[in-house]
């Protein structure tokens, strides 16, 4: 039996190898032994090479609790994925074996920064494999991911291949302004992120990392536009009560309600795909969907969902309750994770869903503190933190950047982030379950596989659209 399950890890391997070559994409750390022993530097690699991909889940929430409770801000907007992309570029340059090292390694989760771009190649795989035809405007999830870097000449040539080849990261000469770096990131979020980084740079920058994502989701059963309806949003910091336009619709849907877990939230999940035909009328599903919400869960789910967290008042301190929740259950050492947590609690239920057509924004933010609160001190600090990066000493993570737009409308959900680092030198049925999202609610779009929260949102007073 030993021989057998190593077998298939070995055919496994073999596949992914054959599918990285095939379709030209950057190498993950399965293939970085090969990559790294035709490069100058061999150092430049980690030696330590783990095959198994990360969970970012833990980083992600601890990082959006530590945020949400510390701005002013009453939206919150953060791409976990985005930033840990940009770390990784960060911890590509940290100096082996220094405490610099270890604290981004143990914030990410990490055993080495090759094991983030190893996991957003599945991620990004999983959105190919959404649409299998390829190409078009047709597709049901777009999701791309970017990796850029302007570096002065003081930055080692080794690196810059690290860079390249492993987190597929495009090098440019540093500008005096960052216009061609917000080009750059403009570009690559099709235009959602603009402005995000303007006037001229500090002779001191030694290095601009960057990573840009877009996600476009497709509902996998949109709403219908004709049945949108006015209503009234309610806020929870004491705001008079808004108008706003809320999408509609009753059917059975992925649901569960006082999730003990997840601060007593009732939660739903609605999943990005191709679309389904379904006679709300009537809750009668298309025969081709019909096995895709059997209660035995046995069914191949969507890649890629959304689930909505609304909280069992209407409070901020009920609100803060559930992503603090949603941080410690990322971090239980009981093996109960949150993917546990759905699959054990969520049912396809019939729901009258009510949900907010809205828009929020986030930033541009600095996340240094909240990053130092998580325990990524020694990078901000200088002190030879960064010699795979650079022989200067004195070369220092100066801040990290974020910056977040989304619209969830009744087509599906656009979104999209960018994170840059600055271097310097330093889901006859019973009634249906009322789900009204017309108060202050969560959103986390996740990518289902790995549970990755791809993007992780706090609506509290959004721009209704």
């Amino acid at each position: 039996m030993l021989q057998n399950h190593k077998a298939i890890r070995l055919v496994v391997l073999a596949v992914i190898v054959a599918l990285t070559i095939s379709l030209n994409i950057p190498p993950s750390q399965k293939s970085q032994r090969s990559l790294c022993s035709n490069m100058d530097d061999v150092g430049s690699c980690d030696s330590n090479s783990a095959i198994s991909l990360p969970n970012l889940s833990a980083f992600g929430y601890e990082l959006f609790s530590h945020v949400a409770n510390t701005t002013s801000e009453p939206n919150v907007l953060l791409s976990p994925f985005s930033i840990a992309s940009a770390l990784a570029l960060v911890l590509a340059g940290a100096t082996p074996d220094s405490t610099c090292q270890s604290e981004i390694q143990s914030a990410l989760s990490v055993s080495s920064h090759s094991q983030i771009p190893a996991l957003s190649q599945q991620i990004l795989h999983s959105s190919s494999d959404t649409n299998p035809d390829g190409g078009g405007g047709d597709e049901s999830v777009q999701l791309t991911s970017a990796n850029g870097l302007w570096i002065a000449k003081s930055i080692m040539q080794s690196y810059t291949k690290v860079a390249q080849h492993v987190h597929g990261a495009k090098v440019s000469p540093l500008p005096e302004t960052f216009a061609p770096i917000d080009a750059y990131i403009t570009a690559k979020t099709n235009g959602m992120i603009e402005n995000m980084l303007e006037g001229p740079i500090d002779p001191l920058t030694k290095a601009v990392l960057i990573n840009a994502v877009y996600f476009k989701g497709a509902w996998k059963t949109k709403f219908d536009l004709d049945k949108s309806e006015e209503g009234i949003f309610k806020s929870n910091n004491g705001g008079e009560p808004r108008k706003a336009m809320f999408m509609k619709s009753t059917r059975r849907m992925k649901v569960a309600t006082h999730v003990k877990e997840l601060g007593q939230a009732n939660i739903i999940s609605l999943e990005y795909g191709k679309s389904m035909n379904v006679d709300e009328s009537i809750g009668v599903i298309s025969p081709e969907y019909r096995n895709n919400m059997n209660e035995d869960k046995s069914t191949d789910d969507s890649d890629f969902s959304a689930i909505f967290l609304l909280p069992p008042e209407n409070t901020s301190d009920s609100l803060s309750n559930v992503f603090s929740s949603l941080a410690i259950l990322s971090k239980s050492t009981d093996g109960t994770s949150l993917g546990d947590i759905l699959e054990k609690t969520m049912n396809y239920e019939r729901v009258q869903l009510l949900l907010p057509r809205f828009r929020i924004s986030y930033g541009t933010e600095s996340l240094k503190s909240p990053l130092q609160s998580m325990g990524i001190q020694a990078a901000f600090a200088g002190d030879n933190n960064f010699l795979r990066m650079s022989e200067d000493p004195e070369v220092y993570l100066d801040d990290v950047l974020h910056k977040a737009t989304m619209d969830v409308t009744e087509e599906g959900t656009v979104a999209a982030a960018a994170t840059a680092g600055i271097m310097r030198s330093r889901s006859m049925p019973s009634p249906p379950i009322d789900m009204i999202f017309d108060r202050p609610f969560g959103m986390v779009v996740v990518h289902t596989p790995s549970m990755t929260p791809l993007f992780v949102a706090r609506v509290n007073d959004p721009d209704f659209i």
